[in-house]
């Protein structure tokens, strides 16, 4: 039996939930939701878990959860970091949001998560952060904590990228789908690993660029 690409998705919501199970949904791909257990969010682990979808109205969304979750059996979901240790691929949805003041970017979260996939995540794996970050945030804070966190060095022990998504309720899964992506690798080689795995899920053009360049396009997508 060909070994199975294991997959950690951190953060089961708007970005999360939709791009786990599209992944789920690959043959040969094993995916774990990481969802923390708290008062506003902590129900969805157990919803997941019995093949529900948390998110209404969303086309397909409910009736590929409850394949990938009840049929094929290849997506679940934990509260355990320690699932971490085994992946091969680390997405982090995390939501980033902005004071409401300054709108400057809270990373309170982000910070926090990405120290925990340092310290648990194996040699050889790959980051892949989704959330929507200012330019600069992957390479001079994520692509930091985790090489701190795991003694290890990017593009040599780890690979990380920055990959975007287009979240527009009512359309996740159409615009994984069906719409180009934008993968920036902090080297070349992690631009690669990150083209590896969203071509299997985007049916359009897959665009490598570097990190930072991604994360603009991405402050740009968001003022038009």
């Amino acid at each position: 039996m060909a070994k199975k690409t294991k997959i950690a998705v951190i953060g089961m919501g708007y970005v999360g939930i939709p791009a786990a199970a599209l992944l789920a949904d690959v043959e040969g791909f094993d995916v774990i939701g990481l969802q923390r257990r708290s008062k506003s969010s902590g129900w969805k682990i157990d919803a997941l878990n019995k093949g529900e979808c948390p998110i209404l109205n969303e086309p397909d969304l409910p009736e590929l959860i409850k394949r990938v979750v009840l049929e094929k059996k290849s997506f679940r979901v934990t509260d355990d970091t320690d699932i971490l240790k085994d992946m091969d691929y680390i997405l982090i949805d995390v939501q980033t949001p902005t004071d409401k003041e300054t709108h400057e970017p809270l990373y309170l979260s982000l910070r926090e998560v990405t120290a925990t996939v340092g310290k648990k995540m194996r040699k050889g794996a790959v980051v892949a952060l989704e959330s929507t970050v200012a330019p600069g945030t992957t390479e001079f804070i994520v692509k930091t904590i985790l090489e701190e966190n795991s003694g290890m060095k990017t593009g040599e022990d780890f690979h990380l990228v920055f990959a975007y998504e287009r979240v527009m309720v009512g359309r996740l899964i159409n615009n994984i789908v069906n719409y180009p992506r934008i993968i920036g690798g902090i080297t070349e080689e992690c631009s690669k690993k990150g083209l590896w795995l969203y071509k299997h899920i985007v049916n359009e053009e897959l665009i490598s660029v570097s990190a930072t360049t991604a994360e603009v396009a991405k402050v740009v997508e968001n003022t038009y």
